[in-house]
């Protein structure tokens, strides 16, 4: 197609005019193409720091989450001057404040990050929120009570470390 351009101008104008004329339109296509350029690595830039934002937010949260639910069952207590009742409603408001503000993290951020992020984030929620639950019904002389803990907890643990190498596969990637 240059080539046809090129000979129409050459017949029109002549040839060093055609040259100019030439060079004139290919700076134009050249800049038109940067500008594209640009804003692909503007968008680009803008949803890199969007999802770093986002996970950073999250692994915090499911750090808080992780430790407030590794406290509800151990199998020792010491050094404590609170009762029982006292001792379980902290540990519940505790893992409900971590709680909730994982969720909200992962739910309201859902479109901007990596679905298989979410998919794990949310195996780990459901793993924790039934921990919460079973640390507030179930009677801790229950045959199990503790190692069902420990079971929960080594999940809940496991999705965590999936999530951080979701996050950094993600991260590593988008910046080759």
């Amino acid at each position: 197609m240059e080539a046809a351009v090129w000979q129409f101008l050459v017949s029109l104008f002549g040839g060093a005019l055609a040259g100019l004329i030439m060079s004139y339109i290919r700076i134009r296509m050249y800049e038109k193409e940067r500008e594209k350029t640009e804003r692909q690595l503007f968008v680009h830039r803008l949803q890199f720091e969007t999802e770093f934002k986002i996970y950073k937010e999250l692994w915090s949260s499911l750090e808080e989450l992780l430790v407030a639910t590794k406290s509800l069952r151990p199998m020792f207590e010491w050094g404590t001057s609170e009762t029982d009742e006292e001792m379980k409603k902290r540990k519940l408001t505790d893992v409900t404040d971590a709680f909730n503000k994982f969720v909200s993290i992962v739910h309201d951020n859902r479109p901007f990050y990596a679905p298989e992020i979410y998919k794990h984030a949310c195996e780990l929620s459901g793993k924790a929120h039934e921990e919460w639950v079973k640390f507030r019904i179930v009677n801790p002389m229950k045959e199990g009570y503790y190692e069902e803990g420990l079971e929960n907890i080594k999940f809940i643990a496991e999705k965590a470390e999936q999530i951080c190498k979701a996050i950094r596969w993600r991260i590593w990637r988008k910046n080759m």
